[in-house]
């Protein structure tokens, strides 16, 4: 699959969240990876997440729905992430909201800001 437009990134991510893209679980088609040992995810206490892929490492304190969520990315408490892609490292600051974008790595968005097709 070309993702190799914004559009198709953001449909392809979408498509695992539907179960449309290949199956994550298949013995006959392993998943094989180099990746870096990361604590797993932590959910924090009033978190809501909600059809999502949240990596290893990363901290929700907010609320996440139809999201990926990479690793090492935060949501603090009363934050919103919805249709998006949090990229590793990204940080998605207190009462910030965050809708149908894709947030780039180490990229912080500010308390209270507004990202995305917001209203829509």
């Amino acid at each position: 699959m070309d993702v190799g437009t914004i559009e198709a990134y953001h449909g392809a991510h979408r498509d695992f969240l539907d179960g449309r893209g290949f199956d994550l679980d298949s013995p006959d088609w392993p998943v094989i990876t180099a990746s870096i040992t990361r604590p797993p995810a932590h959910i924090e206490k009033g978190a809501e997440v909600s059809d999502s892929f949240v990596c290893g490492g990363s901290v929700v304190s907010g609320q996440v729905v139809r999201s990926v969520v990479a690793p090492n990315a935060v949501i603090e408490r009363g934050a919103a992430v919805t249709d998006s892609i949090l990229q590793p490292g990204a940080v998605v600051r207190a009462g910030a909201r965050v809708t149908r974008a894709i947030v780039d790595q180490h990229a912080t968005v500010q308390v209270d800001a507004q990202v995305g097709a917001q209203g829509t």
